[in-house]
């Protein structure tokens, strides 16, 4: 009985370390999308990849992947990241982004399982595309659809993200 006593306690404390590691995420990504669409700034904050996969994990729960995508954009062109050589947002990458969280969070990931994921890796990109298609001022431009992926693979794309959208009632 005791061992049963005990482990409770574990589970216990380890529900209320990850409740407290998931409100702790919520509070960064809630700041970081605060942060990008903030427009109050005249000079507007430099934005890191890490910080653009926290405000699109919080608006994504928010207020969907499309929304989300449409905030990020006017967002970024603000901030110019991901940079391009002109200090345009890279629009393959926003996608790309937006996608990965989208599809995670929809797999049932907690926002720190996100954070943490392979899939939103610096260089996980790569995985869907060959550097020098994200390298194109195509791809800086406008959203380009995976030249690596597989037919039967999930890719990002903005049909995905637009079928999302939940209907209207």
């Amino acid at each position: 009985m005791h061992t049963t006593i005990a482990t409770r306690t574990d589970a216990a404390r380890s529900t209320d370390t990850m409740n407290a590691r998931e409100r702790a995420t919520l509070d960064r990504a809630e700041l970081a999308a605060r942060s990008l669409t903030d427009d109050g700034d005249d000079d507007p904050p430099y934005v890191d990849h890490w910080t653009l996969v926290l405000a699109t994990i919080h608006l994504v729960r928010e207020d969907g992947a499309v929304a989300a995508l449409d905030t990020l954009r006017a967002a970024l062109a603000r901030t110019g990241h991901p940079v391009s050589a002109d200090q345009r947002a890279h629009e393959t990458l926003t996608v790309f982004v937006v996608w990965a969280v989208h599809r995670l969070l929809t797999a049932g990931l907690t926002p720190t399982q996100v954070l943490w994921h392979p899939l939103l890796g610096t260089e996980a990109p790569l995985a869907w595309y060959d550097r020098a298609t994200l390298q194109s001022e195509a791809a800086h431009a406008t959203f380009v659809a995976s030249t690596l992926a597989l037919p039967s693979e999930p890719a990002p794309s903005l049909r995905a993200l637009h079928a999302s959208r939940p209907s209207a009632a």
